[in-house]
């Protein structure tokens, strides 16, 4: 087993540990425990009595105000004074990426789902370099597919954060009636992507 092999062995590793140890926190803190959801990974919900509150990077919270329904991501865990500036980092293919506090206005009723969205850029974009990004994505009303892949690459991929509920009231006002956390691994995100030499084939 080559050196790069046994190096990422060791990171995934760690990743399922984890993963692990925050579903046994979450079994502490005396809420309903998790349980398995369709896109393979575990769902906790958030609101209600007696639910535990994830606390770690890219959560889902409402960031409403007065009249606008928002949702946003941010970090769960902060500990510094003033407010986070950053929801999380993640490491792709080895490239460390810092992701701004994120808010976003929902302008309908219904189901949003909240991706982190990362991919591999083959030029300059905007604010996006050549090489590795990462940004949040909160994909249309409805929408439960991951999101393609809006910027110019060679690879991407996404990660479900979570999942919004919408609904409105009796005067029309849209409010945030539930927040399902599905990242619940805690920390950093580690993603990785491939292609091949000419930018083909691409798969995750």
């Amino acid at each position: 087993m080559g050196r790069p092999t046994a190096y990422m062995l060791g990171r995934i590793r760690a990743l399922i540990d984890a993963h692990s140890q925050a579903l046994e926190n979450f079994r502490a803190d005396g809420g309903d425990d998790p349980y398995p959801n369709a896109e393979g990974g575990w769902t906790y919900l958030l609101g209600g009595t007696g639910a535990a509150s994830y606390s770690s990077y890219f959560k889902l919270v409402n960031a409403s105000e007065g009249d606008v329904c928002s949702i946003g991501v941010t970090d769960g865990g902060w500990l510094d004074v003033g407010a986070p500036t950053k929801c999380g980092t993640t490491y792709i293919n080895g490239t460390y990426i810092e992701i701004p506090v994120f808010t976003k206005p929902l302008g309908a009723e219904g189901i949003y789902h909240v991706w982190l969205h990362y991919w591999v850029a083959n030029v300059v974009e905007e604010e996006w370099v050549v090489g590795e990004n990462a940004e949040i994505i909160v994909g249309d009303v409805g929408e439960d597919q991951p999101p393609d892949n809006p910027h110019s690459g060679i690879a991407y991929a996404s990660r479900l954060l979570g999942r919004v509920a919408v609904a409105k009231d009796d005067n029309d006002k849209l409010s945030i009636s539930q927040i399902t956390q599905d990242y619940l691994q805690g920390g950093e995100y580690i993603g990785l992507l491939f292609g091949d030499c000419l930018g083909n084939a691409i798969v995750e």
